[in-house]
């Protein structure tokens, strides 16, 4: 290469080198964790009709952690003798009956459902655990990296393609 190509070849070499890192920022953006938090069992006694919403399931945890669940397993155990009728509203729509002494999941409900436990003829004796699926992006700032070096590196490549096949070097040495 001679002197005179040195400017743009170092353009070029910076540009590409620019679009390598924004591709590995975008990449890394990417990335995901996911992980899962049990709430406390709740007992119900005593009540013919219970409701709350599922996210309230989970009273420790955090407004950070509760914006990342993605899905609640739900688990019910009927011990007392009257069956049950459960039914979860407004986004998943279910209604399950659970007999005397048996138990149930529901998998894959909303946070923001209302989960209902309605005893058929008696009272409620139940308890009732879930678990919450969280997905997070724990790089999710590197896009915005990712999109400066793409920009950076689209720029100082396009000037490095402009000075090389413009002349611009070559008068001026």
């Amino acid at each position: 290469m001679t002197r005179a190509g040195l400017l743009s070849g170092y353009f070029i070499r910076i540009g590409v080198l620019l679009l390598l890192g924004a591709l590995l920022a975008s990449l890394a953006a990417l990335y995901t964790v996911t992980s899962t938090k049990q709430s406390p069992k709740i007992t119900v006694r005593g009540k013919p009709y219970y409701s709350i919403v599922v996210i309230d399931l989970f009273k420790g945890m955090s407004k950070g952690q509760r914006n990342n669940i993605a899905g609640v397993d739900v688990a019910i155990f009927n011990r007392g003798a009257t069956p049950l009728l459960v039914l979860t509203a407004p986004y998943t729509n279910m209604t399950v009956s659970i007999r005397p002494g048996e138990n149930i999941t529901l998998s894959d409900l909303s946070p923001l459902d209302s989960l209902v436990i309605r005893a058929k003829g008696g009272v409620i004796n139940a308890s009732v655990s879930a678990t919450a699926h969280l997905v997070y992006r724990p790089y999710l700032g590197l896009g915005l990296l990712g999109l400066v070096l793409f920009l950076a590196g689209s720029i100082l490549l396009s000037a490095g393609i402009i000075i090389r096949f413009s002349g611009i070097e070559e008068a001026f040495s």
